[in-house]
């Protein structure tokens, strides 16, 4: 029998304050929200950050290149950057079919309302993602 915790990918190099704000609320919301915590990005830096907070995290580390900066359009950076951090964590949700993804900037917050029209369920662990994330 499989486990019925929720698996969030969630990239850790997009949003304000990316890597390490990111990171930190991956682990309050691991340990709150009793998920489990994809996180997507620079192994080194995420590892550091997590080192820093915890010297036992169990938390997946998937790497990724690059991300799509401030600057850029969304769309053409996403075509662009096929490796970038949201990418790979849209790439991990896809493939997987039971994973749900976590994202802290605006195309984040895009891909969650659209992922809230189609599952009322997304909805509230993204609520709750959000309030571990703003504190």
């Amino acid at each position: 029998m499989g486990s019925t915790r929720a698996r969030i990918a969630i990239d850790a190099m997009g949003g304000d304050f990316a890597p390490s704000e990111i990171v930190v609320g991956a682990l309050r919301a691991r340990e709150e929200l009793d998920v489990e915590v994809l996180l997507v990005g620079d192994v080194p830096q995420i590892e550091a950050i997590l080192n820093q907070h915890t010297s036992s995290h169990n938390i997946e580390i998937v790497a990724s290149e690059g991300t799509i900066e401030m600057h850029e359009e969304p769309l053409s950076g996403l075509k662009r950057k096929p490796k970038a951090s949201i990418n790979v964590a849209m790439d991990l949700v896809k493939q997987s079919g039971q994973m749900q993804l976590f994202q802290p900037d605006t195309l984040g917050r895009l891909w969650q309302r659209l992922c809230c029209v189609w599952d009322a369920c997304r909805e509230s662990i993204a609520q709750r993602l959000v309030r571990c994330f703003r504190r």
